[in-house]
Order: structure tokens, then C-alpha cells, then sequence
């Protein structure tokens, strides 16, 4: 068995796009993002999506979208226009 090289822990966050720079993270769990919204930004979901990647690059981690659909704009809404259906082994969309 291989050993890790540095201690792994895992931590929840609280969904903000500031202060989430600069740390490499293995996976991203959104939960409930089409209900994500904030008096202070238009698309929060968006500008966390955004903050996040950096941090998921260097692990090639994978995003998470978990959510009960809720309205037709969005991140949730746009990844599903995007990729359902898409023939990649790498990507999984479902809806019922």
C-alpha cells in the first residue's frame, strides 16, 4: 500500500467566491447550486464555479453539481444544456 505524502483532511467550506485561492483541493461538492444566490452578485454559482477550478487543476479533481432543479439560468442549467448527453467517460448527467 502506498503512503501518502502529505496528511489528506477533508474540510466544508462555506460557498463564497473570495478566499478560496491558493489551495489545491481532490474534489469539489456543490450542493443545491441552482438554489445558490446572494444580494451581493448576480451569479454567485459562477464566480464560485470560477474561484474553484484553479484549485481542482492541479489535482485534475472532479466538480460535483449536486442539485434539485430550481430555474433555467444558471450554472446547473448551463452545464445541463452542455453536457447531457455528451458520449465522455468523464462526464456524468443525470436528471429525472
Amino acid at each position: 500500500m502506498r503512503q501518502a505524502r502529505a496528511p489528506l483532511s477533508a474540510h466544508w467550506l462555506e460557498a463564497r467566491a473570495k478566499g478560496r485561492h491558493g489551495r489545491t483541493i481532490l474534489a469539489a461538492i456543490f450542493d443545491e447550486v441552482a438554489f445558490w444566490q446572494d444580494e451581493s452578485s448576480a451569479n454567485p454559482d459562477k464566480e464560485i464555479h470560477r474561484a474553484v477550478m484553479p484549485a481542482l487543476a492541479a489535482s485534475n479533481g472532479p466538480l460535483i453539481a449536486i442539485s434539485t432543479p430550481y430555474r433555467k439560468v444558471g450554472l446547473l442549467h448551463e452545464r445541463h444544456k452542455a453536457f447531457f448527453g455528451t458520449d465522455d467517460p468523464d462526464i456524468l448527467v443525470m436528471h429525472r
